[in-house]
Formats: structure tokens, C-alpha cells, sequence
């Protein structure tokens, strides 16, 4: 077997910045499927200098559903789902082309580096991740989950490690978290219940709490403060855009007509 069996699948909007990363380590499989959803920046033409890249365009539907169906138009059933700013390292890119995929019901766990304003971060709740990035299409699936989607491996099927590093360009740029909380926020806000303001604020202050003490971010330095800082941000306007929209409705009720 050999990576010539394994399709790479990505979603895709204004990731200029670091896609091209991505396509480079992708350059030996026989074709990856990109499907972007409204880029503005220069995604697309970097696409374009990749012979082996096809490039699909169309909406959103939250990651999970998205992700599904990009995975749908992949030409064959073994899929590599990785994002736009993720990259593979030359020890994963080589255990890939000798894996042999001759049972579909085994999905394979890669181990995924953040690395955080060029540092490899470890601590604070975004290192160690083993994620499902190889299987069958044929028997796993991506959740329909908005946002924190993830591969769904079904009973009978076993997982297996691969070696080597995929590498997670998770921050180039401050701008990156700030854009990155009022996405996800956005896109949460509809799915959980309505808290109170006192709770929401005791909730962000235990987002911060986890990251920088039970989870270690104080070891990263400064770089720890700042990702403590975006947990708890995630999780004050994931919940107050909620409460925001519910007090204004009810205010509004109450004007005169």
C-alpha cells in the first residue's frame, strides 16, 4: 500500500496564510479535495499552483456536516482529513505510504503538535491530541456537530497509532484567536442554554483557572496567559451572545408599539 490509496480531504476559508504549507506536504498523494466556503483572501489561486489539488466551492454547514461533505467527494473510500493550517510531518508522511489499509474497519489516531506563535505548546489544554485523521468512509463518519466535530469510529471497528507529527499552525498571527472566538461563539450560540450573567462570568473565570493552573499553561510563559485568556473568552461570549439575545427580545416586547 502506498499513499497513492489515500485521498486528503480539507474545508477551506481565507486560509492563504498557511494552506500552502499544507498542500506542500500533501504533494505526493494522487489528489486532494479542497472545499472552500467563500474565501476573500487568496486561498484559491494558492490552490491553483498545486497540480493534485481539486478545488470544490460551496456553503457551510457547520464543520461537522461540512467535513462530511467534503469526505463525500473524495475518489476513493480511505480519507486523510486535515485542516488548512495543519501540515505533515516527513516521519507520518512516510508511515503513511507503507500502512496497509486492507481492513476498513481500522482508523488510524495521528498525534497532533500545536504550535502556538512558533513554539510547540504542550500544556494548557492544546497539546497532546491524538485525533482520528485516517479511516474508511465506508465506516466512520464525521459527527454532525457545529463545531468541535469529530471522526465517529462505530463499534467493531479498532483505532491504531500511526508515528510521525501532524503539525497545527494554530496561531500565526493574535488577530487568528480573537477571529477564531467570535467565529466559534457565532456559531455556538444557538446550541446552549441560557445562563445567567453572574454563572457566565464564574464560567469564564473557571475556563481561565483550568487552562493556566489544572492544565499547566503557566509552564508556556506569556503564551500560556494568552491562551488561558482565549478559553475563557470562548466561553464568556459563547454563552453572554445568548443571554445578550434573549434580554434584548424581551426588552424589545416591552417598548411601546
Amino acid at each position: 500500500m502506498s499513499a497513492s490509496e489515500i485521498y486528503p480531504v480539507l474545508i477551506t476559508r481565507d486560509a492563504a496564510t498557511t494552506i500552502g504549507r499544507t498542500l506542500r506536504s500533501l504533494a505526493k498523494f494522487p489528489e486532494v479535495i479542497v472545499y472552500d466556503n467563500g474565501s476573500i483572501d487568496e486561498t484559491l489561486e494558492v490552490c491553483r499552483e498545486f497540480p493534485n489539488v481539486k478545488v470544490v466551492t460551496g456553503d457551510f454547514f457547520g464543520y461537522g456536516r461540512t467535513k462530511s461533505h467534503a469526505v463525500s467527494l473524495a475518489r476513493g473510500d480511505w480519507v486523510l482529513s486535515i485542516d488548512a493550517d495543519e501540515y505533515l510531518s516527513e516521519q507520518l508522511l512516510m508511515e503513511l505510504e507503507v500502512t496497509k489499509l486492507d481492513d476498513p474497519s481500522v482508523a488510524y489516531v495521528v498525534e497532533r503538535h500545536n504550535l502556538f506563535l512558533g513554539k510547540d505548546i504542550r500544556r494548557g489544554g492544546i497539546g497532546n491530541d491524538w485525533l482520528v485523521r485516517l479511516f474508511n468512509r465506508r465506516r466512520c463518519r464525521f459527527s454532525d456537530a457545529v463545531v468541535h466535530e469529530k471522526v465517529i469510529v462505530p463499534a467493531g471497528c479498532r483505532i491504531e497509532r500511526l508515528r510521525g507529527t501532524l503539525w497545527h499552525q494554530a496561531c500565526t498571527d493574535l488577530n487568528q484567536v480573537l477571529d477564531k472566538i467570535s467565529r466559534y461563539s457565532e456559531l455556538s450560540r444557538g446550541g446552549v442554554r441560557t445562563r445567567g450573567v453572574l454563572h457566565i462570568w464564574l464560567g469564564s473565570a473557571w475556563s481561565f483557572f483550568k487552562s493556566y493552573v489544572l492544565k499547566g499553561g503557566f509552564v508556556e510563559g506569556w503564551r500560556g496567559i494568552v491562551i488561558a485568556h482565549a478559553y475563557a473568552m470562548g466561553t464568556f461570549f459563547k454563552h453572554i451572545k445568548r443571554y445578550a439575545d434573549e434580554a434584548t427580545a424581551a426588552e424589545n416586547r416591552k417598548l411601546p408599539k
